[in-house]
């Protein structure tokens, strides 16, 4: 009886053994691939987070030098596309948001058209011929 019962106790032994020794290395092969994942979505969460800091935006930008007092025409603008860090809250996207008005103060070439440029110039008097 004492031959069955170590033998009885050695069998669940070895059971145990191959048990634990297969969770073990279940999670040794499985431990490099979590960690992976966890790295990669943190590589996500900041690529996300560049993407949307950094992202483009398109804005108007003269064409050519656009003279005070001159109504702006779809021709005198153009579209550029710069990353949203630059963008300032009065610059403008739509050619339709400028045609048909009329600069009040001169836009350069190149320079990007924002409210400032239609609005009147506060201070300053404009000299005119009256008798």
């Amino acid at each position: 009886m004492k031959d069955t019962e170590g033998r009885r106790k050695g069998k669940k032994w070895v059971v145990l053994l191959a048990v634990g020794g297969g969770l073990f290395l279940v999670l040794f092969l499985a431990l490099p691939f979590f960690i992976i994942h966890i790295q990669n979505a943190q590589r996500r969460k900041v690529i996300r987070a560049f993407v949307r800091q950094n992202a483009a935006e398109a804005v108007l930008v003269a064409a050519r030098d656009i003279p005070a007092g001159t109504v702006v025409t779809p021709d005198m603008v153009k579209k550029v596309v710069v990353t949203r860090k630059t963008l300032r809250p009065d610059e403008f996207s739509a050619v339709d948001s400028v045609a048909g008005r009329t600069a009040t103060a001169m836009i350069y070439k190149g320079e990007r058209i924002n409210k400032t440029a239609f609005e009147e110039q506060r201070g300053i008097s404009y000299m005119t011929d009256q008798e």
